[in-house]
């Protein structure tokens, strides 16, 4: 499953002529790292480089190759230099990006040339966008973010890992979400809406319009997962990126994210990320707790 496609307010708002982004000079080893917790909207442009980005809250709207996809947190995204297009920031998006020059990307296809990934995808006549784990995704920039700036290290080695982290993540993702039924690809991107995964876990069956054991059977058979697993991932999903951007108290996280009981909100997470909520934050901030 992948971003949703806007098929009504589908006109994009920038009328004025795209400009080229490109990678500062200054920045001499050819990448640009940027974490933007408040991401701006940016009119249409295109670039000298590529560029993979993920969306780490709120909504953007991606107006690209004629299209208006919408944009939620966990969905990464692949910008080309041909590709010209335009970000509306809402709901106080932020994402986090890594712009590389073409010589990297060069580099990157010879270095994967014998890895049994589908590149032709990259090819494709829109960017390649895909929903993936965010706290995965957004965990990968952060390693690369503090070996890019620990003293002597190898800049070019950390930037290839990242790369092959990020683009392993877009050519990988499991592809049986094509076969899935279109009413439950359309219910999986409704409840990635927070109104949805943070309501009575009864608004799914009520979304999908069929019978509890029938939403039940068909996502299991289609996705792997209960009903209540994938909502349980959405919230926790919700819930680490709360703890990331914010200084909420972990109480709050926890009923912000659809949880009522705070035990199992604890247990879940624990299940999920290995620790804690109190010690995820800690880790993030690169404190011991």
């Amino acid at each position: 499953m992948c971003a949703t496609l806007l098929t009504g307010e589908t006109a994009c708002p920038f009328t004025e002529e795209a400009y080229t982004s490109s990678i500062p000079p200054t920045e001499r080893e050819g990448y640009c790292y940027s974490l933007l917790r408040r991401c701006f909207t940016c009119p249409m442009h295109n670039h000298s480089h590529y560029e993979i980005a993920l969306v780490t809250s709120g909504r953007i709207t991606h107006f690209v190759g004629g299209q208006a996809v919408l944009l939620s947190p966990g969905d990464l995204f692949f910008a080309r230099p041909q590709d010209t297009h335009a970000l509306d920031a809402r709901d106080g998006a932020t994402l986090v990006n890594i712009a590389f020059s073409k010589a990297h990307f060069e580099r990157f296809l010879q270095y994967a040339a014998d890895l049994p990934l589908p590149f032709e995808r990259l090819h494709d006549a829109l960017p390649l966008t895909v929903s993936v784990d965010p706290a995965r995704a957004l965990d990968a920039y952060e390693r690369f973010n503090a070996r890019r700036n620990a003293v002597g290290a190898p800049v070019q080695l950390a930037l290839r890992e990242l790369l092959c982290e990020l683009f392993g993540m877009l050519l990988c993702e499991p592809t049986a979400a094509a076969a899935c039924p279109e009413w439950l690809d359309a219910l999986c991107r409704k409840m990635r809406q927070y109104e949805n995964f943070t309501a009575p876990a009864d608004t799914m069956v009520r979304l999908s319009g069929y019978s509890r054991e029938h939403l039940s059977r068909s996502m299991k058979r289609y996705l792997g997962v209960t009903p209540s697993e994938f909502l349980c991932g959405l919230r926790l999903d919700h819930a680490a990126g709360l703890l990331r951007l914010t200084s909420m108290p972990v109480l709050d996280v926890c009923m912000a994210s659809g949880f009522e009981n705070p035990a199992y909100f604890h247990r879940r997470f624990r299940e999920k990320f290995g620790m804690t909520p109190g010690r995820f934050r800690a880790a993030i901030n690169g404190k011991s707790q």
